[in-house]
C-alpha cells in the first residue's frame, strides 16, 4: 500500500510516443523507469531513471491503517 521507492518495468519495443511519454512522467514524479528486451528478459534491461526516495503522507498512512484495523484510533505510532 505504500513504499519508499516505485519502478515501472516497460518493454523496449513499446510504442515510441508511449515511451516518450511515460519517461517524461516517470522522470517528473520520481518513479524509476527500467526497459527491457522481450528476447533476453534476464540479463537485457536498462535502467532509464532511478527512483527518487519519498516519505509516504504519514496522516494518509494513519488513516488507512485505522480502516484497515477496524479502530477508531486517534493515533498510530509509525516508525519512520
Amino acid at each position: 500500500m505504500f513504499s519508499h521507492k516505485v519502478y515501472l518495468v516497460l518493454p523496449k519495443d513499446i510504442n515510441a510516443e508511449f515511451l516518450l511519454r511515460m519517461d517524461s512522467l516517470c522522470f517528473l514524479h520520481g518513479i524509476g523507469l527500467i526497459l527491457f528486451d522481450n528476447e533476453d528478459i534476464d540479463t537485457n534491461f536498462e535502467i532509464r531513471h532511478r527512483a527518487a526516495k519519498h516519505e509516504p503522507d504519514y496522516s494518509y498512512v494513519n488513516e488507512c491503517v485505522t480502516k484497515l484495523r477496524g479502530i477508531e484510533a486517534t493515533r498510530v505510532l509509525i516508525r519512520g
